[in-house]
């Protein structure tokens, strides 16, 4: 885990931290994968907890590489008494694309091959645009990513001080990058339904891409109504442990851009079964990630697909980020695991 030197805030988030757990499993034969998960100063012991119980409970089913939905499978019976979603699904997913790496270094090729493909390249946009900015911290940031060939930025809104320093901010924004770069703003669940859509019919001659996250990720009225009247494409979904408010604002019409996270839906499987329903919807597919695994599914998607690194900290760190393994070790294709 590793301190930033100034702490980063959205609307609804304060990030002193950041911090990534790492599982590395290891076959009988030698062959290793790895999987891992972001974190940042929330539950650290719970993580860890979770990884540990979910690591011997893999350790000692003894699984082959490649049972992975078997492994899925079980371990979500195991944990339901107490919640199979949550810190549960993290734990079983960061296993799961281990064993998935693992499995692709046995067969002799990329996972990205064993999927299939659909795309060769994925647009790629910078996060960041932190509330907690001073306009000349965001507008470094953004010119940097202009600089280094983004063509499309994201910028957090929900400001304390309003609406109108949230259009200031986009504002300049728009000016200093021109029209050639992209913007998209994102509330992080942090307004509510009118002022998400006081903003959206102010900031509509921006020019923006979409409107992330405008209000809790339950309120499917809300978005429904917002969608009927904002003029601005809406997305969420990273916040989701499976396919139920997509298939929940599907029906209401009240979505355009589709956002799950590999991690949270519980492995490689998890995100299989969320592109074959988005075949059968106008809802794009749009993965948020830091993960290279994502990156691996998202060449699956017919959609228009883009990319959410989070970039930008590395020089904010005070220290670097240790990345301490979980090792599983065994025979064969098999697995063993020392946490």
């Amino acid at each position: 885990m590793s301190t930033l030197s100034k702490p980063i805030a959205d609307s609804t988030h304060t990030i002193s931290k950041i911090a990534f757990y790492v599982v590395e499993v290891e076959t009988e034969g030698g062959v290793k994968g790895q999987g891992y998960l972001l974190s940042f100063h929330y539950s650290p012991n719970a993580i860890k907890g979770a990884l540990k119980d979910c690591g011997e409970f893999i350790l000692g089913k003894g699984y082959e590489v490649w049972e992975t939905i078997r492994a899925k499978k079980e371990w979500d019976m195991e944990a339901e008494y107490f919640g199979n979603t949550g810190l549960n699904t993290c734990a079983i997913a960061a296993f799961n694309v281990a064993m998935w790496d693992a499995w692709g270094h046995c067969t002799e090729q990329p996972v990205w091959k064993m999927l299939g493909v659909n795309k060769c390249k994925i647009p790629v946009y910078g996060s960041g645009g932190w509330i907690s900015y001073t306009d000349q911290e965001l507008l470094d940031e953004v010119l940097d990513y202009k600089g280094r060939g983004f063509t499309a930025v994201k910028i957090k809104v929900g400001h304390p001080e309003g609406i109108e320093r949230d259009l200031q901010r986009l504002t300049i924004c728009r000016e200093k990058l021109g029209n050639g770069v992209k913007i998209m703003m994102d509330a992080n669940q942090g307004m509510d339904v009118v002022d998400a859509l006081k903003l959206s019919e102010k900031a509509k001659e921006i020019g923006l891409q979409w409107f992330e996250e405008p209000v809790p990720h339950t309120d499917f009225a809300g978005y429904q109504l917002l969608r009927e009247k904002c003029g601005i494409a809406l997305a969420m979904g990273e916040r989701e442990y499976d396919c139920e408010a997509l298939k929940n604002l599907i029906s209401r019409n009240a979505l355009d851009l589709w956002q799950p996270d590999l991690i949270r839906l519980g492995g490689v499987e998890g995100g299989g079964t969320l592109q074959l329903l988005q075949r059968h919807t106008v809802c794009r597919f749009f993965p948020i990630t830091t993960r290279t695994m994502m990156f691996r599914c998202c060449a699956l998607s017919p959609a228009h697909t883009v990319q959410n690194p989070l970039t930008g900290l590395t020089e904010s760190l005070i220290t670097p980020c240790v990345l301490r393994t979980a090792s599983p070790t065994a025979g064969g294709r098999r697995l063993g695991l020392q946490v």
